[in-house]
């Protein structure tokens, strides 16, 4: 019967409560009556509705030293499925493997590019980590059942692949509230990772002009990555009396200021695969009925240039013409309510987990299962 079906889910290097594996996956696998545990980080969510192996790392080394451990924890759950994520799991789902068992690896992302970014790794030979990681998981790929990419041009990298994006979570306290009311300034927010390569020069000279013109507030929201340190992000934030940093905030609470916000900033740098991405905070903007304010990439424009729900713009292009074009849409109620709901209307309709790739996750189980 499908309610005996168990999946175990092993991501060492994601906390339990991530929104793709756990909020996202795992809701879709026990809403088929499928057992569900976990193998991951402790993370904060104590409302979870299945069994969690919480893992604690105090050192990056730690993560490898322990892969003995993960195998025999894994071993042990006796699941159907595996579904493993991030390449640091490649030895453990090759293991599983060899005792017969069937795995999904999860890319998550195109890792041969975000190395690059990875400032903890030696410039010199960042570039031969990045490719041998690449080939390492091509490899693994025809060992596997399936491989799950998040990226169209992933698909030809990896035997047996499987696109299965990163769309967002129809909420729908937040998406029937589309009043967004105009307050004494005009209010800008960024959520997600927070380096220079994520935008953030590019989101604080754009909160500049604006405020130059009309008050303007801009509010940041996560962590810092990439070799920025949240001390050096303070000390940028508390020179400007307008800018805000909300530090690491659950989904609620961000969905809250998202909410009451004007513009949704992701003004990403062209550089690793964030081109080729299908930013989940883009859609999270449109679905709390924040117009975005977006890099002007050739995928993300053919998917959205039609919707009327945002901006495209080159970051380098940010100008004082551009800055008076978002203030004057603000103004304009009936505009910016129209911009607003053709956002929110194609997350409802279109755009969501549950339309759009959660049908796509579960035909692989089913496929694998043969149900």
């Amino acid at each position: 019967m499908v309610s005996k079906i168990k999946v175990t889910i092993i991501s060492p290097v994601h906390k339990v409560d991530d929104i793709r594996i756990y909020k996202k996956q795992a809701a879709s696998f026990l809403s088929q009556g499928y057992t569900v545990s976990a193998i991951a980080k402790k993370g904060a969510d104590s409302q979870l509705v299945f069994q969690v192996f919480e893992l604690c790392y105090k050192r990056r080394i730690s993560r490898f030293l322990s892969i003995p451990k993960l195998i025999y924890i894994a071993w042990k759950e006796d699941a159907n499925i595996y579904h493993i994520h991030n390449p640091d799991t490649l030895p453990i789902g090759l293991v599983l493997k060899l005792f017969g068992k069937t795995v999904i690896y999860d890319t998550h992302e195109n890792f041969r590019k975000k190395i690059l970014l990875r400032q903890w790794i030696p410039r010199a030979i960042r570039g031969l980590v990045a490719n041998s990681v690449f080939y390492v998981e091509k490899l693994f790929s025809h060992c596997f059942d399936a491989t799950i990419v998040t990226q169209k041009e992933q698909l030809s990298d990896f035997a047996r692949s499987y696109l299965i994006g990163n769309s967002p979570i129809l909420d729908r306290e937040f998406s029937n509230n589309t009043s967004n009311p105009l307050s004494s300034a005009l209010r800008l927010v960024y959520v997600g990772g927070i380096s220079q390569d994520r935008g953030l020069n590019k989101m604080l000279e754009l909160c500049s002009i604006m405020n130059s013109i009309t008050p303007t507030e801009l509010y940041l929201i996560g962590p810092t990555i990439n070799s920025m340190s949240e001390q050096e992000l303070s000390l940028i934030v508390g020179k400007l009396n307008n800018v805000f940093y909300e530090g690491v905030l659950d989904q609620k609470s961000a969905f809250k200021i998202v909410n009451s916000c004007d513009y949704g900033l992701i003004l990403l740098e062209d550089v690793a695969d964030y081109r080729d991405t299908n930013p989940n905070k883009l859609f999270e903007y449109m679905m709390l009925s924040t117009p975005f304010v977006a890099s002007d990439f050739l995928k993300w424009k053919e998917l959205l240039s039609d919707i009327n729900a945002g901006f495209f713009i080159q970051p380098k292009d940010i100008n004082i013409d551009f800055a008076r074009k978002l203030i004057n849409l603000r103004y304009n109620e009936e505009l910016y309510q129209e911009m607003s709901n053709s956002g929110v209307d194609f997350v409802k309709n279109v755009y969501n987990w549950n339309i759009y790739d959660e049908p796509k996750l579960l035909g692989l189980y089913k496929k694998l299962l043969g149900t």
